[in-house]
């Protein structure tokens, strides 16, 4: 978890197992595209995020909910190394988004659960008020 003290926050981007949503779907593109050479992962950050270059990231995949608990994940810790402007989208995403900032990732630096990562940060309920039906969203955390 030292990588965890590298930085002064960490955006955590569920990604859902349901294959016909586009956050799976771009999820899916941007890894194959990585494994492909010569890629670095993108993925849209809300507006207000204040994501900066060496700031975290985490994909966490395989997330359960019980109790508006999510645990049992994965999470596929990478460093932002890049920022592309809201309308560099790549031409191949699935859905609209216009005006959300593009953070462009390095490689996967390490994983560990879920829990691991939600206790480090001192979260428990991870759900996010606001979010209909309420469900894990996309947040940003300061470490």
């Amino acid at each position: 978890m030292n990588i965890l003290k590298t930085a002064r926050s960490i955006t955590i981007a569920p990604i859902t197992s349901d294959k016909t949503k586009a956050g799976y779907i771009n999820y899916q593109r941007e890894i194959a595209l990585e494994r492909g050479g010569n890629h670095s992962p993108r993925w849209d950050d809300a507006q207000d995020n204040k994501t900066q270059i060496g700031d975290l990231f985490a994909y966490v995949q395989g997330q359960s909910q019980k109790n508006n608990v999510v645990g049992d994940g994965i999470a596929e810790i990478r460093r932002v190394v890049g920022l592309g402007h809201p309308n560099s989208i790549p031409s191949y995403w699935t859905h609209n988004t216009r005006g959300r900032n593009i953070l462009v990732l390095g490689p996967v630096e390490c994983t560990m659960t879920w829990i691991e990562l939600r206790d480090y940060c001192g979260k428990r309920n991870t759900i996010r008020a606001g979010c209909n039906p309420p469900q894990m969203c996309t947040q940003r955390w300061k470490l």
